[in-house]
């Protein structure tokens, strides 16, 4: 292609999918799930912009109104090469995803009750990310600033006595007017400030009483919890983490989580909601633009995708390969998946050697299905033909038997250019050509008039010729007489 570097062309949208489509499939090879599933996300997210683009400029083009468009992306999906190639590119990255999904999660049915009851809403349930109950923290970038901080926090926040949001959906909640110090250590992780979904907080852990962290809104969010002053127990199914006072944990709270405490005073605890480090900053804004309005975001739209744009230059790239090389999920996955493989190359090695006559019969079965598959559907299809001409031949005749003048060559020849400029007209349409399709609607009108006029004609020629018939049959019978 000429470019200079791949880094040349990431910066252009056109060509950023073909790099990404290249890390997909060299993460692949190297059985690095969660990498591939990002690089396929971030090239699907890129196809999906497009093509809403390209649906908008048609229907600009066009004068085409606002509740019209579904209709116009359908006949796109079907007729416009463009739009075919588009949706394909976007069918394929989905399937390769739900290989990833499923080499990732197997047949968890937790995960599917998650991914179903997420997925009703826009970047709800995001597949391919890689997640466990209780990841080292050292796994999160997120925990790690959370805790240089601890200190500060504790000494301002350590008397909190109550549930105290303070962010919402990116922007401030109330707390930061009591809690300055906090809020301000909070807004300087970025993963956290910028993150729209739920809220981060102060808790309140009471003694022998369990309390339940948020549930997520979407999956593409980490927990951290920090607790204050003392130590707490997180609990999630089967699975418990120790958190001492000033200690950082991450947790996957889409699963349920509870927190405990043996100690015989409350203790707040820190728990912030923020950005799965997987999320790619193309991800986060389009979950952003497409929520914003619903959310009462629109007016801090802006700023949020900016800041999300500023923070992912700055530490994406660092923070997701931390979270690789430290989320022990990533290694297990390498190692299992490179297993399956050695397993089905020792499986195809082990297996028979298929003797050519058999491959070929096979073979020739298969070609003689598909012909004779190929020979029902040009059957049918002909079938379908006659049917219709045999009921136009129908209406024909009672049309002519009701009104007999329709049999005038003439009616007869005008009605057939007025079919004519018919089927053009639709194929037009179909061909999504609107500049002909309106220029055929006025010849089609036009035509309209003409046949209008021809039959008009015709059944006042048919009614004289009848009448005269009439006269003369009367004046033989007079003659007779």
């Amino acid at each position: 292609m000429n470019a200079p570097s791949e880094e040349s062309l990431m910066q252009n949208m056109q060509t950023a999918p073909i790099v990404l489509m290249k890390q997909a499939a060299t993460a692949l090879k190297g059985h690095k799930a969660g990498e591939a599933a990002v690089a396929l996300r971030r090239s699907r997210t890129i196809y999906e912009r497009e093509f809403k683009k390209f649906v908008k400029m048609v229907a600009k083009q066009n004068n085409i109104p606002d509740e019209q468009v579904p209709q116009i992306m359908g006949q796109l999906q079907k007729t416009n090469k463009m739009a075919v190639t588009l949706i394909g590119l976007l069918q394929a990255s989905d399937k390769t995803l739900e290989t990833i999904e499923k080499s990732i999660w197997g047949g968890d049915r937790q995960r599917k009750s998650l991914a179903s009851r997420l997925s009703a809403s826009p970047g709800g349930y995001i597949q391919g990310l890689v997640m466990e109950i209780f990841p080292s923290p050292e796994s999160s970038t997120v925990a790690e600033a959370l805790k240089t901080k601890a200190d500060e926090i504790a000494e301002e926040a350590g008397s909190a006595d109550k549930r105290t949001s303070i962010l919402k959906r990116g922007v401030d909640a109330g707390g930061c007017e009591k809690f300055p110090t906090t809020c301000a250590a909070i807004k300087g992780i970025d993963d956290a400030a910028t993150n729209v979904f739920g809220e981060s907080l102060i808790l309140v852990v009471k003694p022998k009483k369990k309390q339940a962290l948020d549930t997520c809104e979407s999956n593409s969010n980490i927990g951290v919890v920090m607790p204050l002053t003392g130590a707490v127990k997180l609990t999630s199914g089967d699975h418990t983490k120790e958190v001492a006072a000033k200690e950082t944990a991450v947790v996957d709270f889409c699963q349920g989580v509870t927190a405990t405490t043996a100690s015989e005073e409350p203790v707040p605890m820190i728990f912030l909601q923020a950005w799965h480090p997987e999320v790619a900053a193309l991800e986060r804004t389009t979950i952003i633009r497409d929520r914003a309005e619903g959310w009462g975001l629109k007016d801090q739209e802006k700023a949020i995708t900016k800041a999300v744009n500023t923070a992912a230059k700055k530490s994406w790239d660092k923070t997701a390969k931390v979270w690789r090389q430290k989320c022990a999920k990533h290694e297990e996955l390498r190692e299992t998946l490179a297993n399956a493989g050695t397993e089905k190359k020792q499986q195809e090695a082990e297996k028979p050697p298929t003797d050519e006559a058999e491959e070929a019969a096979r073979e020739e079965e298969k070609r003689k299905a598909l012909e004779e598959r190929r020979k029902a559907q040009e059957e049918k299809k002909q079938r379908e033909i006659e049917r219709r001409e045999r009921q136009q031949k129908v209406r024909e005749m009672e049309e002519q038997a009701r009104d007999p003048w329709l049999a005038d060559e003439t009616v007869k020849a005008e009605k057939a250019t007025l079919e004519s400029l018919k089927q053009q007209r639709r194929d037009a349409n179909a061909a999504l050509e609107f500049d002909e399709a309106s220029r055929l609607t006025k010849e089609v009108n036009k035509q309209e008039r003409v046949v209008e006029k021809t039959i008009k004609k015709a059944r006042k020629a048919y009614k004289k010729a009848q009448k005269a018939a009439k006269a003369e049959g009367g004046a033989s019978e007079e003659k007779k007489e």
